[in-house]
């Protein structure tokens, strides 16, 4: 049972130290300098957020090892996962123009994880983190918190997310 947690602690730290890198601070409140990340978002008193892979093919870049690797392309729209998106920004907004929840608004934020791990690591964090950076363990969140989160429906992909919204107390990965 302790080498079980022993390796698990061992591949948290390379999870958080390695794939997704934070570098010093430029001196701005809340802004570290790392990648920017692009999701879908749509403001509101309630959000909730999704990192689902809309993307069904990814394309590798060569490693030179001379310089930071580049980030794989995603390819192929998946038609079933763009409509589950357009379901939910177009219930979101029905929602919102009824009396449904009066006084209250929901917004939502969605990343694309292309079906990779660590693309779902970065939407993670970059719904933790309240820019469109993707840093471990910060938080600079100007609205509220994130009532909800939705996950990819494989168990591999939902348990990296499960564990890393538990340090934050999240309880919402399908």
């Amino acid at each position: 049972m302790r080498l079980v947690t022993f390796i698990h602690q061992i591949l948290w730290h390379l999870i958080l130290h390695y794939l997704v890198p934070a570098s010093y601070s430029n001196g701005h409140c809340c802004m570290l300098e790392t990648p920017e990340i692009t999701g879908i978002s749509m403001g509101g008193d309630v959000l909730f957020g999704a990192v689902l892979p809309l993307h069904m093919e990814k394309v590798y870049p060569k490693l030179s090892y001379n310089e930071k690797p580049k980030q794989a392309v995603c390819r192929k729209l998946s038609p079933e996962t763009y409509l589950q998106i357009q379901v939910v920004k177009f219930a979101t907004m029905e929602i919102n123009n009824s009396e449904i929840l009066p006084n209250v608004t929901l917004g939502f934020q969605v990343y694309d994880s292309c079906s990779m791990l660590q693309r779902e690591l970065e939407g993670t964090l970059w719904m933790l983190t309240g820019h469109n950076r993707a840093i471990p363990n910060f938080q600079c969140q100007r609205k509220e918190k994130l009532a909800a989160i939705i996950g990819h429906s494989t168990s591999t992909f939902s348990i990296l997310m499960a564990h890393i919204l538990g340090l934050s107390r999240y309880p919402q990965v399908r």
